[in-house]
C-alpha cells in the first residue's frame, strides 16, 4: 500500500543514521530516541543545585567582608547571594546584622522579618529586630521580639543570654515610662476637665448672687475649691513617684527582671530559681557574680526577698509590666 511505501522508504536512512552513531559517543541516547520518544535521561537545570551553591559562595564572601567591616560591600554580596536562593534564612539574617551596624533600623527589620518567615526557631533575626524596633521607637514591639530571642538565646547560644536581656531591660524600662507618660497626660486631662466643671459652676453661683456679698463669697468658695484639687493632685502625684523604680534588689542579676521566686546562694547572692536553673542546665556549675563554684543544692529560698518583692507590687502593680 501507499503507507506502507513511505515507512519503508523511511527505514534504509534511519537505519543508516543509527549505524553511523552506533560507534559515536551519543549512541545510547539517539537510541533512547529513536525507539523511546521520550526525553533524554539527565538535562541539566540552574535549579539542580548551583543556585543553592553560588548562593552558599556569594554569603561566604559576605561574611568575609563583615569581619572587615566593610558592611556595604557585604550587603552587595548578601544581596546577590538572596537572588541566587531567595529561601536561605541565613542570608536574610547576615544582612540584617549589617544593616542594623549601618543604622539602616527599617531595613534591618524587614530582612530580620523575612528570616523569621522562613524559619522561626533562629534566636538571632529577633534580637536584631528586637533592637532596629526599640532603635525605632517602637518599644513594646522591640520588647516582645527580644523576649523570644531571650528564650530561643537559652536553648541555642548561652553566651547572647547576658546582651539580649540587657537590651530588654533597658526597652522594658522604657517601656513602663511610655505607659508613665500616658498615665501623666491622662492624669493632667483630668485635672482640666475637673477644673472646667468647677468654673463652669462658679459662674452659675456668680449668675444667680443676689449682690456684692454673695459674689465674694462664691468667688471665695470656688478658689478654697481649687486649691483643695491642686493638693489632691500633688498629693497623689507624689505618692506615684514615691516608688516608680524598681529597686535592683529586687532585680535578679541575670535576667535584670523583678524576681517572683528568689533563691539565694552560698555567696549571699539572690537569683530568680528559673534563671538560675538555667545557669546551671547550660552546664555553669558556679555562682554567676562571683564565680565560686556551686549546684542547684546549694539554693535556698529566700523567703524575707519574697515578702519584700510581693509587698512592693501589691503597693505598686503597675511594676508587673516589667516582667511580662
Amino acid at each position: 500500500t501507499f503507507l506502507n511505501e513511505c515507512f519503508g522508504s523511511l527505514r534504509s536512512p534511519i537505519s543508516r543514521l543509527k549505524g553511523s552513531l552506533r560507534t559515536s559517543r551519543d549512541y545510547r541516547l539517539s537510541t533512547s530516541i529513536f525507539t523511546h520518544h521520550t526525553t533524554p535521561p539527565f538535562i541539566h537545570t540552574p535549579a539542580m543545585g548551583l543556585g543553592k551553591q553560588a548562593a552558599e559562595a556569594l554569603r561566604k564572601e559576605g561574611n568575609a567582608l563583615f569581619q572587615k567591616g566593610q558592611y556595604a560591600e557585604a550587603i552587595e554580596r548578601y544581596s546577590k547571594a538572596v537572588m541566587a536562593d531567595p529561601d536561605d534564612e541565613k542570608t536574610f539574617t547576615n544582612r540584617a546584622l549589617c544593616h542594623l551596624r549601618m543604622e539602616d533600623f527599617e531595613k534591618c527589620c524587614n530582612d530580620s522579618q523575612r528570616a523569621i518567615e522562613l524559619d522561626g526557631t533562629k534566636m538571632k533575626p529577633y534580637f536584631f529586630i528586637g533592637q532596629a524596633k526599640h532603635k525605632l521607637g517602637l518599644i513594646k514591639e522591640a520588647a516582645k521580639n527580644l523576649k523570644r530571642a531571650a528564650d530561643l538565646a537559652y536553648e541555642q547560644d548561652a553566651s547572647s543570654v547576658t546582651p539580649i536581656m540587657q537590651e530588654l531591660g533597658v526597652v522594658k524600662r522604657k517601656l513602663q515610662k511610655e505607659l508613665e507618660d500616658a498615665r501623666q497626660i491622662k492624669q493632667a486631662s483630668l485635672h482640666e476637665y475637673l477644673l472646667k466643671l468647677m468654673e463652669k459652676d462658679y459662674e452659675a453661683q456668680v449668675s444667680k448672687a443676689a449682690d456684692e456679698s454673695d459674689r465674694m463669697e462664691a468667688k471665695s468658695d470656688h478658689d478654697r475649691r481649687k486649691t483643695e484639687l491642686l493638693l489632691l493632685f500633688e498629693k497623689a502625684e507624689a505618692e506615684t513617684y514615691r516608688r516608680r523604680e524598681v529597686p535592683d534588689s529586687l532585680c535578679c542579676k541575670i535576667s535584670f527582671c523583678i524576681m517572683s521566686d528568689p533563691v539565694i546562694t552560698p555567696s549571699g547572692i539572690s537569683y530568680d530559681r528559673k534563671s538560675i536553673m538555667d545557669h546551671f542546665r547550660r552546664g555553669q556549675h558556679f555562682d554567676p557574680t562571683t564565680r565560686k563554684p556551686m549546684s542547684q543544692d546549694d539554693l535556698v529560698v529566700n523567703y524575707a526577698l519574697k515578702e519584700c518583692i510581693d509587698e512592693f507590687l501589691q503597693e505598686n502593680p503597675w511594676a508587673a509590666i516589667l516582667d511580662s
